[in-house]
């Protein structure tokens, strides 16, 4: 599951930042080379460090749910649906990620881990975790 801050209303990472973000550790965790870094946090909050051979071995065979894909945009009905059943996606995920690098929000705010913190949406989805 990766949980992120959306840096503008209309579109969740409109310059591809998160995404580029997100390809660099996949990229590295296939290398064996992933680690949790300042753009992101584990869930566990540093209870375990997470090494480039247990990352790759909880990816190997998974799926990433990233709301922008995964909850219907333009559809209220399914969108409500799909965030309704969010707290089961965060339950079955095997790993909880946050997808936080510095980035600016279209409206000039910075969008990083601390901002991240303090978003009641993104908070919302780690209490199932």
């Amino acid at each position: 599951f990766v949980s992120h801050p959306w840096l503008a209303a209309e579109h969740s990472d409109p310059d591809g930042i998160q995404l580029r973000t997100m390809q660099t550790f996949l990229r590295r965790c296939i290398d064996g080379k992933g680690r949790v870094d300042q753009s992101f946090l584990a869930a566990e909050f540093q209870k375990q460090r997470l090494d480039s051979r247990s990352l790759r071995a909880r990816m190997a065979d998974g799926f990433f749910w990233i709301d922008q894909c995964c909850v219907p945009q333009r559809d209220p009905v399914g969108q409500k649906h799909a965030v309704d059943s969010c707290p089961f996606y965060v339950l079955q995920s095997d790993l909880f990620l946050v997808l936080a690098p510095a980035a600016a929000h279209a409206d000039g705010d910075l969008r990083d881990k601390v901002a991240w913190s303090s978003r009641g949406w993104c908070r919302l989805e780690l209490l199932p975790h």
